[in-house]
Order: C-alpha cells, then structure tokens, then sequence
C-alpha cells in the first residue's frame, strides 16, 4: 500500500510559483512559520491532515498534489 508523505520541494516549488514569501503563505494558511521551515525541509512528512489542507488551500492546489498523488497542481473547479 502507498502510503502518502508530503513532498517537500513541491510545497516550496508552488509557493515559489505563486509568488509568496514564506511568510505570506504562512499567515495565509493560519501556520507558524517555523512550522512551514519544517515542511518545506522534509521534517514532518506526515503532517496533520488539517495542517496540509490549510496549507493546499492557501496555494489553491490539492492535497493530492502536495502528496505526490498527482502532477497536477491546479485545482479542478
């Protein structure tokens, strides 16, 4: 069974993409920053769920996507 880990450098790669500063995406998606340091380097690849959602939303992609599930960042609407 595939068991989903956050991808690190697709979370920094998209924030980049999306023009954000680490804290920008942090305060929009209601997160510490050191909390989004820890993502962005790999250190919590089972992070709540809550947390990459807030996190998935504030960059307007899936969860899917930050999981490596998809390769598809937009989110379908």
């Amino acid at each position: 069974a595939i068991t989903p880990r956050l991808d690190p450098e697709r979370l920094k790669t998209l924030r980049l993409q999306r023009g954000l500063k680490a804290e920008q995406l942090a305060d929009k998606a209601d997160i510490t920053l050191r909390h989004l340091y820890s993502l962005e380097r790999g250190e919590r690849p089972q992070a709540g769920a809550v947390t990459l959602a807030k996190v998935a939303l504030a960059l307007d992609t899936s969860l899917d996507y930050l999981l490596g599930l998809s390769d598809k960042p937009e989110v379908g609407r």
